[in-house]
């Protein structure tokens, strides 16, 4: 899964992709990029039901792996649903780019990645904040 094993190319291809994508969200209403907040907070609280970040680093890398495909099949799965809620597919996927990145201990793209996903993290809390008072 993401060819952990090709870090430096690979690592290239995989930073230049999640910018890509950040960027495309980023175009879209806040709405939906909260939608995609929603899905990296989803698959947030899964990984944290088992992992820290420094317990899934010292996994075994099968065990990384057979995580990084458990989410990589959430999103699959909530991709296939009807509706808005579709799109908190892609925060899935994001977030599972963030596992990749953990996975090689690459604490630099860490750090970038992490920014991203927290910043649609919080405009979902933030929009939830805002209907829940209406």
């Amino acid at each position: 899964m993401f060819g952990l094993f090709k870090p430096k190319d690979h690592r290239a291809e995989m930073k230049k992709d999640f910018e890509s994508m950040v960027r495309q969200i980023r175009a879209v209403d806040p709405m939906k990029q909260a939608m995609v907040g929603r899905g990296i907070a989803m698959a947030q609280d899964s990984f944290e039901k088992k992992y820290t970040k420094a317990s899934f680093q010292a996994a075994p890398m099968s065990e990384r792996t057979a995580f990084m495909d458990h989410i990589k099949q959430m999103e699959v799965a909530i991709n296939k649903q009807a509706g808005p809620i579709a799109i908190c597919s892609i925060g899935y996927g994001l977030f599972n780019r963030w596992l990749a990145a953990a996975a090689m201990s690459d604490n630099e793209l860490l750090q970038q990645f992490q920014a991203d996903l927290t910043y649609f993290k919080k405009l979902a809390e933030s929009l939830a904040g805002q209907q829940a008072a209406v």
